[in-house]
């Protein structure tokens, strides 16, 4: 009887061990990440910021694009999963016949109504607008706040009150220097009151909103003196700015930093977030190395007090180039932090080292850097470059990470691109890896596949370079095709499916394009 008992343990703990290693497996493919290009049929596109949605499995991102029958940019609203499937995706332009101008830090909101909202600037009437879409991106209205007085109107964020919407931004006066600013308007963007911030003679800046409760708003940002009137960039300095206020835009506190000069660092809050623990952090940037005509930066990531007094302080990178900066930040479920943006090696585009690359760090609890990884993507280190910035990030609960950007080639034709990276918790497409600088060529995927005709009525060709798997999804996310591989080109059929907008991925190396296609009867 006791042997028997033996046995039959020896015999659970067996299936048990087995059970794990399956298990593992299958989460360890879970884990797998991917870059992925999008091709949705315009002229040009990239993200600016991505939220996730509160199923923890719905994505919405926001960039600009210019449409294929329109020569003007607009915003475009994109909804996909967290494995990178479009699942709906909107553009919209002036009717005025002008450009949108979304801002690098810039985030969308979700709105308590199911819908959308983000800010912006038009190129050349240079004023601010509002934009708020409903849950599936349609443009419910869009209001602009012209000032005629103001060489440049920018507006960075935006927050939804009870009443209403807050954002913040800067205007350049006719001084050239820019005053912080503040617009309340109601649930239909009609203005209630706005006020303007700042010190003259002074460069001032307001970046982020964070609600703190009914009736009062934390609002933070920078001041300064300006480059363009310090012919010796030492003599640069800045200081954090942050301000409490009220619904009637009365200030209740108002917090000034110490005074820092770029030879010491600079001292700013770029995108600053509420910690788990109630206290803060947000981005900057710490100029390592200054000349008289170049300020060289680091990445730098502080956390502070509820009152703003630094806990720690994180650099990292090289003082490589002074286009070095960190955009975007988010808590990670076992408390570390993640921060994304651009890294550059060299400033000189004839240096044979010189690229520019993506930029996504993990860091500890207590601001050690745990690992950092570079994606290079397409760059010519001789006539051209590829400027791949990461502009917004989130964390799964499982503890991976997505982030999604857009990059440029700067050859004639200036190609722009939308792409998101998805890693694990250790910062690896495939698990197990060490991130280091690699050279994704994003471009090629983009360039070197075609789909026709697209249009269709029936079939479709895909032509492309070497092994690739090909699927094939429908508009509301659904796999439609089993997953094929094809040798250099093949043909799908979708003659037995409803006309509409159907994507296509393929799979390369962990590197993914997405392209739309569309059915017609």
């Amino acid at each position: 009887m006791i042997d028997h008992f033996i046995s039959s343990q020896k015999n659970m703990q067996h299936i048990y061990l087995t059970f794990l290693i399956i298990l593992s497996f299958f989460i360890a493919k879970a884990q797998e990440g991917f870059i992925q290009a999008y091709d949705l049929g315009y002229k040009g596109m990239g993200f600016m910021d991505m939220i996730i949605l509160e199923d923890k499995a719905t994505l919405i991102l926001f960039g600009t694009a210019k449409s294929p029958e329109i020569e003007q940019w607009g915003v475009l609203w994109v909804k996909m999963d967290t494995l990178g499937n479009v699942l709906a995706h909107q553009l919209h332009h002036d009717a005025g016949g002008d450009h949108y101008v979304l801002n690098q830090g810039g985030e969308i909101i979700a709105t308590t109504d199911g819908g959308y909202a983000m800010v912006g600037q038009l190129f050349y009437r240079n004023s601010g607008f509002i934009m708020k879409l409903d849950a599936y991106g349609a443009l419910e209205f869009v209001q602009e706040y012209p000032d005629e007085d103001a060489r440049n109107h920018v507006h960075t964020n935006i927050v939804e009150l009870e009443q209403g919407y807050l954002c913040v931004g800067g205007k350049q006066q006719e001084d050239y220097l820019r005053d912080g600013y503040v617009l309340y308007v109601n649930k239909q963007g009609d203005k209630i009151w706005d006020f303007h911030y700042g010190t003259e003679g002074v460069n001032d800046h307001l970046r982020s909103i964070i609600p703190l409760s009914n009736n009062e708003i934390l609002i933070t940002g920078s001041s300064g003196n300006s480059s363009l009137f310090e012919t010796n960039l030492l003599n640069l300095s800045g200081r954090a700015v942050a301000l409490t206020i009220d619904t009637m835009g009365n200030i209740l506190s108002e917090y000034i930093g110490d005074l820092y000069f770029t030879k010491d660092s600079i001292n700013s809050f770029g995108n600053i977030r509420r910690t788990s623990d109630g206290n803060w952090v947000n981005t900057s940037v710490d100029a390592a190395v200054i000349t008289s005509q170049y300020i060289y930066k680091r990445g730098e990531i502080v956390k502070r007090d509820t009152a703003f007094n630094v806990i720690w302080r994180s650099r990292f990178g090289e003082a490589t180039s002074i286009f070095n900066t960190l955009i975007d930040v988010t808590e990670t479920p076992d408390k570390g932090f993640v921060t994304c943006g651009l890294y550059a090696v060299s400033d000189f585009y004839g240096d044979p080292s010189y690229y520019m690359a993506s930029w996504l760090t993990k860091l500890g609890k207590k601001g050690q850097v745990l690992w950092s990884r570079n994606d290079t993507l397409s760059y010519d280190p001789i006539f051209f470059h590829t400027d791949p910035y990461l502009s917004g990030v989130v964390a799964l609960p499982s503890g991976s990470i997505i982030a999604a950007g857009n990059y440029i080639d700067t050859d004639p034709s200036f190609r722009s691109q939308g792409w998101v990276i998805k890693v694990d918790k250790d910062g690896c497409i495939i698990p197990g890896c060490n991130p280091t600088t690699s050279s994704t060529n994003i471009a090629a995927l983009v360039e070197d596949f075609s789909i026709y005709p697209n249009p269709t009525t029936s079939q479709i060709t895909i032509e492309g370079q070497g092994d690739f798997e090909v699927q094939v999804y429908d508009a509301k996310g659904q796999l439609i095709f089993a997953p094929k591989m094809i040798h250099q080109g093949g043909q799908i059929a979708l003659d037995h499916y409803p006309a509409g907008m159907y994507f296509v991925k393929i799979h390369q190396d962990h590197k993914i394009l997405t392209k739309k296609v569309i059915k017609n009867d």
